[in-house]
């Protein structure tokens, strides 16, 4: 955010001169063979079906952006968003879009949708960046988001949505385990040591609408349970959805066991994600990787040979 301080606060018709100007401004970034100014009359539709909410800028009594959202039966729609060129990369938009999804999260509003310019990447990564996904036709969703199948999209737009409401489920799957392969191979790239554990072991799989992380839990020794596998997709990644599910494991296996045990390569990310989930150095298998394995096995372009082993030791009352 700039060294300045905003107010936001809900339009009124006054209003709709600030919203054309601020619309025709914002839209400077895009190439000239693509931009369409709009008038007044346009921005009053806008006005009159939506809500609309103006960003002032207070040390100059400017305003410098709004957004406008339409609330339907089944979800909320941002029908737009827009602030100044010379405002922008400030942090007004998250401002404005952060202000109104906690706005409708307090008045349970459960899904936010929106429909995002393919020839806008950095539109895009935006609202990627405020936790916002893609709809994927080819993936089969939740009934939550069934109405985006029938919902019109023209082909130089993309749909996506946001969850304001935590709709997340972890489910133990008994039956069928290899319908989840394709994703468990994103976690362990060999399919014959995947079905060394998978089948001896319980699959988790978490869902938020649709599948995004899947894990898998052995018992090794009557006191030492192991993370074999966990993988999310990636374009599901930086959401939290691993996190959750190795909460979820630490929770369910606290008790039954006195070890749990996580292997992983020798990847200085990976690793620290398992220590910010409160797990510890253990042990080091050597050339793990060069032994089991039919290819060589790369992350962030280094050759992966040793397992390391993280663990976590649960305190057990006397």
């Amino acid at each position: 955010m700039g060294n300045y301080s905003i107010k936001i606060y809900k339009a009124t018709e006054i209003n709709i001169d600030d919203m054309t100007w601020i619309f025709n401004d914002s839209i400077k970034i895009f190439p000239s063979n693509i931009r369409r100014d709009s008038d007044r009359n346009q921005l009053s539709d806008v006005f009159n079906l939506n809500n609309v909410f103006i960003v002032e800028r207070m040390d100059i009594s400017k305003k410098i952006g709004w957004i406008a959202y339409k609330i339907n039966e089944d979800h909320v729609f941002i029908s737009g968003l827009y602030v100044l060129i010379d405002e922008q990369y400030k942090g007004v938009g998250t401002k404005i879009l952060n202000y109104c999804i906690n706005t409708l999260w307090k008045d349970n509003f459960k899904i936010i949708t929106l429909n995002a310019l393919k020839c806008a990447p950095w539109s895009i990564e935006f609202y990627k960046k405020n936790n916002f996904l893609i709809y994927d036709e080819t993936v089969e969703y939740g009934k939550d988001l069934m109405f985006l199948k029938t919902k019109e999209v023209k082909d130089w737009e993309i749909i996506m949505y946001k969850y304001l409401i935590n709709n997340i489920e972890i489910n133990e799957i008994t039956q069928n385990k290899e319908k989840y392969m394709d994703l468990l191979l994103l976690g362990d790239e060999q399919e014959n040591m995947i079905k060394k554990y998978l089948y001896r072991g319980k699959l988790f799989a978490l869902y938020d609408g649709d599948l995004k992380t899947v894990s898998v839990v052995t018992k090794e020794d009557e006191s030492i349970y192991e993370i074999k596998n966990i993988a999310t997709y990636e374009k599901y990644q930086g959401n939290g959805y691993g996190k959750t599910m190795i909460k979820y494991i630490i929770e369910k296996y606290k008790n039954k066991c006195n070890i749990l045990l996580v292997g992983t390569g020798d990847n200085d990310k990976t690793i620290s994600f398992y220590r910010n989930c409160g797990f510890e150095y253990s042990h080091t298998v050597n050339d793990f990787f060069i032994n089991n394995y039919e290819h060589e096995i790369f992350e962030d372009r280094k050759q992966l040979k040793d397992m390391i082993y993280l663990k976590i030791e649960f305190i057990k009352d006397k």
